[in-house]
C-alpha cells in the first residue's frame, strides 16, 4: 500500500495511504499547491500532480459540493524487468514474492565455481573404452551373450554422457539478495540479467537510504 507524505506551510504531516490523503484534501486540510512525496520518487511535488482535476477552480468546485478529489497517481518506476524478477522503486517482484525496497539491504551475483579438469578426461576415457567395447572382436556364442554386451555397451554410453554433461554444462549464476532482518534470497539468473539486477537493486536500496 502507498504512503505519501505532505509538506504544508514548512510542516510535514503523514504518513497518509491513499485514502486518508484523498480525505484530508476533501476536507481542505491540504490544497494543490501543498507539496507531496511517496517512496521512489526524487523530489516533493505538488498535490495538483495527482489530481485528475488540476485547477484550482475545479478544484475549488469540489471542495464546494463536499466531493473529495479523485487521485491519479502516477505509476511508480520499473527499474528492471524480466521473466523471473522485477523491481520497481518500491517493490522487488522476486519469485513469486513481493520484497518492499525498504526492505532490502544489498544484493550480489555469485558464479559457481566448476572444475571441468576430471569431467573432461573422464569423457574421453570413457569413449575410447565405448569404441574398444564396440568394435573389439570378442567371441559372443549363444544370445545370452549379445545380450550382455549389449547391456555393458548401453551403460557405458549412460555413463558417458552424464560425464560429458558435466563437461560441458555453463556454470550457474545466483543472484543473492540480503535484507535488513539477515534472510537472504536466492535466484537463479542469467548471468547478464543477475548483474543488471544487482545494480539496480542497490541503487533503489541507495535512494532509499538517501530519502
Amino acid at each position: 500500500m502507498s504512503t505519501f507524505f505532505v509538506q504544508k506551510e514548512g510542516q510535514r504531516w503523514g504518513p497518509f495511504t491513499t485514502e486518508e490523503l484523498e480525505g484530508k484534501v476533501g476536507e481542505g486540510v491540504f490544497t494543490p499547491d501543498d507539496l507531496f512525496w511517496e517512496e521512489g520518487m526524487e523530489n516533493w511535488q505538488p498535490l495538483s500532480a495527482v489530481f485528475k482535476t488540476t485547477s484550482q477552480e475545479q478544484f475549488e468546485e469540489q471542495q464546494e459540493f463536499g466531493a473529495a478529489p479523485v487521485f491519479e497517481i502516477e505509476e511508480t518506476n520499473i527499474l528492471f524487468d524480466s521473466p523471473e524478477a522485477r523491481l520497481t522503486s518500491k517493490v522487488l517482484h522476486l519469485a513469486g514474492e513481493d520484497i518492499p525496497v525498504h526492505s532490502l539491504a544489498k544484493a550480489s551475483v555469485q558464479t559457481e565455481n566448476i572444475h571441468r579438469t576430471k569431467p573432461i578426461v573422464g569423457s574421453v576415457v570413457l569413449g575410447v573404452v565405448i569404441i574398444c567395447v564396440a568394435f573389439i572382436e570378442v567371441h559372443r556364442p549363444h544370445l545370452t551373450a549379445w545380450l550382455i554386451w549389449g547391456a555393458i555397451l548401453v551403460g557405458l554410453f549412460l555413463w558417458w554422457l552424464r560425464v560429458f554433461s558435466a563437461a560441458i554444462r555453463p556454470a550457474a549464476t545466483m543472484l543473492i539478495v540480503d535484507l535488513r532482518n539477515g534472510d537472504e534470497r536466492l535466484l537463479r539468473m542469467e548471468p547478464l540479467e543477475a548483474r543488471e539486477l544487482a545494480v539496480a537493486i542497490d541503487q533503489a536500496v541507495i535512494a532509499a537510504v538517501d530519502f
